[in-house]
């Protein structure tokens, strides 16, 4: 899928989606918790 997303809505914690999102500068919805944010450093 193409498109101009600038927001990742999920709620699956398990998966690292959401932090792929926000390594792609998506806005994650809702926000990383804070293991999601460890992952990212």
């Amino acid at each position: 899928m193409t498109g101009n997303f600038k927001t990742f809505v999920s709620f699956d914690t398990r998966s690292f989606q959401r932090v792929l999102a926000a390594t792609q500068k998506l806005k994650v919805w809702p926000p990383l918790t804070a293991e999601e944010n460890l992952a990212l450093k």
